[in-house]
């Protein structure tokens, strides 16, 4: 009896260059489960309606974490209309983050994954699963307007210097943990050139720019919980279902660990109090300014002026040309711990 679902993704920057990548996932499945590639996110889709027809007893995402971003939402919406509950999904590891296999502890690739599945399901002996809190994030392309987002997923950069950065993390031909440290150094490096003009060239120029565009304000308006808050501009709003190790290099997130509550953030820093707190954002701890909020809570929302966008990055997935961003407690997901003994 088939009981796993693999959705592999040839296309993201771990199976890129893995040549039969496909068919070695085949052999180890064996007869115990389906493997579907996907090469597109419209793909996506129709592998999820197999899997919840084929009533699978586990799904694995085999990309990044942003495989794991669409299988998670079409399977959602599929079984809105089926009525089939999802069963528990694993995301894979050795991706460009892998930000929610890190916070379960999953430490196997992919082919180690779906191998400890296989072992479970023949001796009957279910792996612990992990059930994790989820952001919802609904996004407005006019006021007034329908949802033109409704997506579920784990860390949202809504604005501000998060979401700034995946868009230099994503330029680069391989990004990776180094790519994280190198992008901080030059936003710093950037900073304390524009407090001495004196030093030109272009490489000086281009740090300069990095750092205005990484560290610069967005104009909007944004409620936590309700509460309005004090700023017309922000350089920092996000929102986390859990706690993230980005590459083990950024910690986020600390009040996530809190169930049934998402860590929200938002305020107005100034590029030096973003600089000054860098060593909490290595550690993982709170935020050290009278110019942020940050709350374990429930709500957020974010409108920017007409004419003006959002471009919010949910679980590296970037969702543009909105207006205005709601945040809410999404619904909680299971999530398989596969254990690396077999005895």
């Amino acid at each position: 009896m088939m009981k796993i679902g693999v959705l592999t993704n040839p296309n993201s920057r771990k199976n890129k260059t893995k040549h039969g990548h496909e068919e070695q996932l085949r052999r180890v499945v064996g007869d115990w489960g389906i493997v579907r590639r996907t090469r597109s996110v419209e793909e996506v889709k129709d592998v999820v309606a197999e899997f919840l027809e084929a009533d699978l007893a586990y799904w694995v995402a085999d990309g990044g974490d942003g495989a794991l971003h669409w299988m998670l939402n079409e399977g959602l919406r599929a079984s809105a209309v089926s009525g089939a509950a999802l069963p528990p999904i694993s995301p894979s590891n050795g991706g460009t983050i892998d930000f929610v296999a890190g916070k379960v502890g999953i430490r196997t690739d992919v082919k180690g994954i779906i191998d400890r599945l296989v072992f479970a399901v023949q001796h009957k002996r279910p792996p612990v699963t992990v059930t994790l809190d989820t952001v919802r994030l609904l996004g407005f392309r006019e006021k007034n307007s329908t949802a033109k987002i409704n997506a579920v997923g784990f860390a949202a950069a809504i604005a501000g210097v998060g979401q700034k950065f995946f868009d230099y993390f994503y330029a680069q031909s391989n990004p990776n943990a180094s790519t994280i440290l190198t992008i901080i150094v030059q936003a710093v490096l950037g900073q304390l050139l524009q407090a001495n003009q004196s030093i030109g060239g272009k490489r000086a120029d281009r740090l300069r720019q990095l750092a205005n565009g990484l560290l610069g304000a967005v104009p909007g308006v944004v409620k936590i919980d309700e509460l309005l808050l004090p700023y017309s501009s922000f350089t920092a709003v996000h929102a986390g279902a859990i706690d993230i190790n980005l590459g083990g290099v950024v910690r986020v997130f600390p009040l996530a660990r809190t169930a049934g509550k998402l860590h929200l953030q938002a305020g107005s820093l100034q590029p030096w109090d973003i600089i000054r707190n860098l060593p909490s954002i290595f550690r993982g701890s709170a935020i050290h300014s009278p110019n942020i909020v940050e709350s374990a809570g429930s709500t957020l929302t974010m409108e920017v002026p007409s004419g003006t966008h959002l471009r919010p990055v949910f679980d590296g997935e970037v969702y543009p040309e909105v207006s205005r961003v709601e945040v809410s407690l999404g619904p909680q997901v299971r999530i398989p711990v596969v254990d690396t003994r077999r005895s």
